[in-house]
């Protein structure tokens, strides 16, 4: 969709429309009309996640977990390589 600028010969347009039916100008003359803390009160909100964020990963949790992974990979080779022998 391009945007054309209206000719001086073409008919005036109708003022576009918002999905609420108001037009950009009202929307903005009803901001205006708000006190500032309640709009940032309106904008924090709006910036509160739908998801919760993913759990923080310590490094020394991970690096048990890790440790002990490897352990056990390491221990049932052994035990695998006991058997064939």
């Amino acid at each position: 969709m391009s945007y054309t600028p209206a000719r001086s010969t073409d008919p005036p347009r109708p003022p576009a429309r918002l999905s609420a039916g108001i037009t950009p100008a009202q929307l903005a003359r009803q901001l205006l009309d708000r006190r500032v803390d309640e709009l940032a009160t309106v904008g924090r909100e709006a910036l509160i996640p739908v998801l919760p964020a993913p759990p923080l990963v310590a490094t020394a949790a991970l690096a048990r977990t890790a440790e002990a992974k490897v352990l056990s990979n390491m221990r049932g080779r052994s035990r695998r390589k006991g058997r064939r022998g």
